[in-house]
């Protein structure tokens, strides 16, 4: 009998992509939970052989029956969660509820969670609880710090300049020279969870963080990218505070949560004193190989500002939190 692994958000684009990557292997039974058992993405992970479980977040009893008995779990909440959105304490009692539960089990967990710096902001806040909880409890876990999405610009995308031909990289907070370490969520995730399931070395990073990302982008750089796989001139502008209201109301919302916290003057997304080692990306290359570059992304993605296609997609893109 295959030993089970439970994903949370198994619909998301970070429960999918590990989903996608346990199915493939088959290893192991993959108990796929999600408020959304209709949706397309759930029963297509069911037509894969995945165990659709349908749950409640807000109800203990239901969960604990939901999980059953497993070997493993991966853990995100959703930080636009009903309840959650701008509620720390809520999203943190409901990812200490499901710790609880691999706990009584004595799984091993696997935790998407955010680099410790961040604070002041409430998903940031409740990521932090949730991490330090983890760390208390007798089990093996595996932090997992996953950045700046390559589909966060779905979120927040790009502009069309007033000349109707230049498309500007226009964002606030950061400094140009800021780096955020890149990546694809769908297709980054699950190998680095693969990768820690696979090693025999994985003992060293156990309560460690693992920065999950292909490679270190500043915003210009990304811009730069942008023009050269398109073709299109483009441009890097930061936004001032009162200019950026044309950002999805999340995210207009967390930057000005940013700018009250001064995440201006951050020159990396990790920290404002640069706490991380050298060679941050490296663990999860070797645990899951050459990740998506924003190169890549570009070009199996298609993205592209003008196409009427995406920019419907720019409208449509449901905030699934961190």
């Amino acid at each position: 009998m295959k030993p089970v692994f439970v994903v949370m958000s198994s619909t998301g684009a970070q429960g999918g992509s590990v989903c996608n990557s346990l199915l493939n292997d088959g290893t192991y039974t993959v108990r796929a939970l999600t408020s959304r058992a209709g949706s397309d993405r759930a029963k297509a992970l069911a037509a894969r052989g995945a165990e659709v479980v349908e749950i409640n977040t807000k109800d203990p009893q239901s969960l604990q029956a939901a999980l059953g008995e497993f070997h493993a779990m991966f853990l995100n909440t959703n930080s636009a969660e009903p309840g959650n959105a701008g509620n720390a304490e809520a999203e943190a009692a409901q990812g200490i509820l499901y710790v609880d539960c691999a706990v009584k089990q004595g799984a091993q967990i696997f935790l998407s969670t955010a680099p410790e710096f961040y604070r002041g902001i409430p998903m940031f806040e409740a990521k932090k609880a949730i991490t330090d909880y983890l760390l208390k409890q007798p089990v093996r876990s595996f932090l997992l710090w996953v950045t700046f999405y390559h589909t966060n610009m779905l979120l927040h995308p790009p502009r069309i300049a007033a000349d109707g031909k230049t498309v500007e990289f226009a964002y606030p907070i950061y400094q140009p020279t800021t780096k955020f370490p890149v990546l694809s969520t769908e297709d980054d995730v699950g190998p680095v969870v693969m990768g820690l399931l696979q090693s025999k070395n994985s003992d060293e990073f156990v309560n460690k963080p693992i920065v999950i990302g292909a490679e270190d982008l500043t915003l210009p750089q990304m811009a730069e990218i942008y023009s050269k796989v398109t073709g299109q001139p483009t441009r890097y502008i930061r936004l001032e505070e009162g200019d950026y209201d044309y950002l999805s109301p999340e995210w207009s919302e967390m930057a000005r949560e940013m700018l009250e916290h001064d995440y201006v003057s951050k020159e990396t997304y990790y920290s404002l004193d640069n706490r991380l080692p050298g060679h941050h990306l490296d663990p999860a290359r070797q645990l899951a190989g050459p990740l998506t570059t924003w190169e890549s992304w570009l070009h199996t993605s298609g993205f592209n500002v003008f196409d009427p296609v995406w920019r419907n997609k720019f409208m449509s893109a449901p905030w699934n939190g961190y």
